[in-house]
C-alpha cells in the first residue's frame, strides 16, 4: 500500500511544487514536510487535511492517511496481544503486560490521541481493579494531552475508585495526583491543592520505596506556586528531589526525578522570578528529553520573555514551541503557548 508520504510526494510533485514551496503554504517547517515524505515522521491529520486541500487531492490523502492509522493500530493491537499470550503467564499477568506495553508506547509516541482506542479496546476486555485503573489513568493522560480535560478528569476519578477499590494505595495516590495536574493547568489552584493534599496523605499508606510521594510534591510545588506560596513551593520542591534508592514503573509512576529542573522553571514562572526560572528551564532544555517535553520548557521560556518584556526573547522560544507542537500534536504544549499569547495580548 501507499504510504501517506509518497502519495503526498506524488500530488506534490504532479502539482509542480518544490516542498519548501509547500511548507511556507500550509505553514509548516520545511524539514518536518520532508521527514514526512521520507517516511520518518506521522503525518499529523490537521497537516494532511492542509496538504490534501492545498494540492486539490480530493480527499484521497484524508483517506490513505485513515487507512494508515487503522492498519498500525490492528498490527500493534496483534502484536502486543500475542506478546502478552505467554502459557506461564495468568489472565491478569497478560493483561498487565499488555498495559505495560501500552504505557512505553504512549511514552514514546509522537501523537499520543492515535493510541486512545487501544487503550479503550483494552478497557472492554479487563475488570481487575488495578489493572483498571492504569489503563484508566493513561486513557487520561491521552485526553489532558489533547486538551479534553473534563475527559481526562472523569477517567481520573473512576482511576481513583479502581485503584482504592483494589487496596493499591500508590495507584490510588498517582489517579489523585494527575486529576490535580489537570486543575494546575486549568488555574484551579484551590482545588487542584484539595486533590494534591489528599493524594500525600494516601501516597503515605503506600510502598516507600516507590516515588509515589515524591512525585505527588512535585505537583504540589506547582500548584503552590501558583497561589503564591513561594516558600510552601520550595519545600515541596525539596521533597520531590528525595528519588535516592526510590524506584518507579516504566507506566503509571514515571517519576524519576529528571524532570525536577522542567518542574522548579515552571514553578518559577509562574511566581514571576524570571531569572530563577531561566536558569532551571535553560538546564532542562539540556538534557535529553522528548520533543513534547522540549516543547513545554520552550514554551515556559517564552514565557520568562513576556515576564521580562522582551519580544525577541519571546518570540524565538514561541517559534520553537510552536514548530513542536504542530509535529506532535500536543495539547499541553499548545496551552502554554496560548498562555504565553494572552499575556503578550496584556501588554509586553
Amino acid at each position: 500500500m501507499e504510504t501517506v508520504g509518497q502519495a503526498l510526494r506524488r500530488w506534490r510533485q504532479s502539482r509542480r511544487l518544490s516542498l519548501r514551496r509547500l511548507a511556507s503554504q500550509i505553514n509548516y517547517s520545511h524539514g518536518y514536510l520532508w521527514q514526512v515524505e521520507a517516511g520518518e515522521k506521522r503525518a499529523l491529520p490537521e497537516l494532511v487535511k492542509a496538504c490534501d486541500h492545498r494540492l486539490n487531492a480530493n480527499g484521497e490523502l484524508i483517506e490513505l492517511a485513515k487507512r494508515e492509522e487503522d492498519v498500525n493500530r490492528r498490527t500493534f493491537l496483534a502484536s502486543s496481544l500475542t506478546a502478552a499470550a505467554v502459557p506461564l503467564l495468568s489472565p491478569r499477568e497478560a493483561m498487565s503486560c499488555v498495559n505495560d506495553q501500552l504505557w512505553k508506547v504512549f511514552a514514546r509516541a509522537s501523537t499520543k490521541d492515535a493510541l486512545l482506542p487501544l487503550v479503550n479496546a483494552q478497557l472492554n476486555l479487563i475488570d481487575d481493579g488495578r489493572v483498571r485503573s492504569s489503563l484508566l489513568q493513561l486513557a487520561g493522560e491521552i485526553h489532558f494531552d489533547a486538551n479534553r480535560y473534563r475527559d481526562a478528569v472523569s477517567c481520573y476519578v473512576d482511576a481513583v475508585h479502581a485503584g482504592q477499590a483494589s487496596g493499591d494505595y500508590d495507584l490510588w495516590a498517582c489517579a489523585l495526583t494527575r486529576s490535580a495536574y489537570v486543575g494546575v493547568y486549568d488555574h484551579q489552584y484551590r482545588a487542584a491543592l484539595d486533590a494534591v493534599t489528599e493524594a500525600e496523605g494516601v501516597a503515605k499508606r503506600g510502598d516507600t520505596q516507590l516515588t509515589t510521594a515524591q512525585w505527588v510534591q512535585a505537583v504540589k510545588a506547582e500548584t503552590l506556586a501558583g497561589l503564591g506560596d513561594v516558600a510552601g513551593c520550595e519545600r515541596a520542591l525539596a521533597l520531590a528531589a528525595n528519588v535516592d534508592g526510590k524506584s518507579h514503573t516504566d507506566g503509571w509512576l514515571r517519576y524519576d526525578g529528571s524532570r525536577l529542573a522542567e518542574e522548579a522553571g515552571a514553578c518559577y514562572v509562574q511566581l514571576g522570578h524570571s531569572d530563577r526560572a531561566e536558569a532551571a528551564l535553560l538546564l532542562a532544555l539540556a538534557e535529553p528529553s522528548s520533543a513534547r517535553r522540549q516543547g513545554m520548557v520552550m514554551a515556559d521560556l517564552a514565557m520568562v520573555g513576556v515576564l521580562r518584556k522582551d519580544r525577541e526573547h519571546a518570540a524565538h522560544y514561541v517559534t520553537q514551541a510552536l514548530d513542536i507542537a504542530r509535529q506532535t500534536g500536543s495539547g499541553v504544549v499548545t496551552r502554554k503557548l496560548t498562555n504565553v499569547h494572552a499575556r503578550i495580548l496584556e501588554g509586553l
